[in-house]
């Protein structure tokens, strides 16, 4: 949902899925990164044609996606997440983190 908000999806999609992982105790900022982290992976599998993905499952959803976006989209997405994986060693507040990586990567 975060990817999808992050390549157009109107915003308030990304504040609900925040929100439920803000107020989540038992969600972990790292666990959702390397989430976030496996899904680049894919998305860039795709748009190479290369290897099995990881989340196999999620084929049907990733394909458009994949479509939508461009390699310096990818990279900019995978530095923003390896950003954010260093501030969550800091503890810093997961809902915001959250929110201003989908900002940053919504389409201009």
């Amino acid at each position: 949902t975060l990817l999808r908000a992050a390549t157009g999806a109107p915003f308030g999609e990304v504040i609900r899925h925040t929100e439920a992982i803000g107020r989540s105790k038992h969600e972990r900022l790292e666990w959702q990164l390397d989430a976030l982290f496996d899904l680049l992976q894919d998305l860039l599998h795709l748009k190479l044609g290369t290897g099995a993905l990881i989340n196999e499952d999620l084929r049907s959803e990733l394909v458009p996606l994949a479509a939508q976006v461009d390699f310096q989209w990818l990279g900019r997405a995978i530095q923003h997440v390896d950003a954010l994986d260093a501030l969550a060693r800091r503890n810093i507040q997961k809902q915001i983190g959250l929110e201003a990586l989908s900002l940053d990567l919504r389409p201009s």
